[in-house]
């Protein structure tokens, strides 16, 4: 049986002026690549040339633009949503350590009033 994989997302560089430019010089994954520019967001790209000729879209370009533009507005909902993970890990800490407390005591109050044998009890036969 055959595994399928999902393709890659693509991700554009910083230029040393701080401006998004695409570059594509990695190794062109097996999958495929998928851009989130939004124009064709669910589309994936087989070929290194397919994704070139999208790269070069107005749609691919605008997007560009607006990433470059919206830095720091991405960077502040990254800041948040950080934050929100931590927040997420430690309740879901402490719930586990709460779902292993309580483990604990249901399995002592099961000991406490299942019986300890069966010779004591009678027989429905």
């Amino acid at each position: 049986m055959e595994t399928v994989s999902d393709p890659d997302t693509y991700e554009p560089s910083l230029n040393k002026d701080g401006v998004y430019v695409d570059t594509l010089s990695f190794a062109w994954p097996l999958e495929g690549l998928r851009c989130n520019c939004g124009t064709r967001r669910e589309h994936s790209y087989s070929s290194r040339s397919k994704f070139l000729a999208h790269t070069k879209t107005k749609g691919h370009r605008a997007w560009l633009v607006d990433l470059t533009n919206n830095k720091l507005n991405y960077y502040n909902r990254l800041v948040k949503s950080e934050e929100t993970v931590k927040t997420q890990q430690l309740m879901l800490t402490e719930l586990s350590n709460r779902i292993a407390q309580d483990s604990v005591v249901i399995s002592a109050l099961t000991n406490l009033v299942q019986p300890q044998s069966a010779s004591g009890m009678y027989s429905l036969d």
